[in-house]
């Protein structure tokens, strides 16, 4: 009885352990699909967050990466239970007589599951190509969700500081205008001119600080990070 024990536990272990290597070759599979057809640089040793390093971000930090690589773990927990058998039931029989008992032992397994077994794995091993191939897509539309973002990011934020020089320029020749005006060498419609340009200035500075803070934040959702 101790042996059967000690052999069907080893099976067990040997199956799980068979598994366990078998998610590791999965996630490294799906990395290889998703490394293959990105278009991310080789990391250098310093570098600023430019779209490589956003997306390198995202890949740490974005909860939706684990999701993703989740897949994986349903695909393992698939082919384990594809390729494992029901524990074999063990039973005896007690006969006795003539002043002796006689016991018989024996050991029974489910041979549908045998017969099918290879089938079943076989099945599973093509959703598990399946899922590999499911997990590098969404990797790379994920990557290009992020160079997206940064790119609308690094637009917006290029466009206030534009609209920044502008309303200090309109800003300061308001003032210079005003000036002149008090000392007499401008009309009063010339004065309106210049403070309505820097007040429309100001207002289309407004709305790109705007823009510049929805598109990082946007981006900084995708990255998986705060917008602190």
């Amino acid at each position: 009885m101790t042996r059967l024990k000690w052999a069907v536990s080893v099976g067990v272990l040997g199956l799980s352990a068979c598994a366990t290597a078998r998610v590791e070759q999965l996630r490294d599979s799906a990395q290889q699909l998703y490394e293959a057809r990105s278009s991310l640089a080789t990391p250098a040793e310093k570098e600023s967050v430019d779209a490589d390093g956003a997306v390198r971000i995202a890949l740490l930090k974005n909860p939706r990466v684990t999701a993703i690589y989740s897949r994986l773990g349903f695909a393992r927990a698939d082919l384990y239970d594809a390729a494992r058998l029901s524990n074999p039931v063990l039973g005896y029989a007690g006969l006795s007589g003539g002043g002796s008992r006689k016991t018989d032992w024996s050991l029974s397994q489910n041979f549908t599951e045998l017969l099918f077994r290879r089938y079943r794995v076989a099945g599973a091993r093509s959703q598990v190509l399946l899922t590999e191939q499911h997990v590098a897509q969404n990797l790379l539309e994920m990557e290009a969700n992020v160079r997206g973002a940064h790119v609308r990011y690094v637009g917006s934020r290029t466009v206030a500081a534009m609209r920044d020089r502008i309303a200090t320029t309109t800003r300061i020749a308001a003032t210079y205008a005003q000036q002149l005006f008090d000392a007499g060498n401008i009309s009063k419609l010339q004065l309106a001119r210049m403070q309505e340009a820097a007040g429309l200035a100001q207002v289309d500075l407004v709305r790109a600080r705007a823009d510049e803070v929805e598109d990082r934040n946007g981006l900084l959702t995708l990255l998986g990070l705060s917008s602190a």
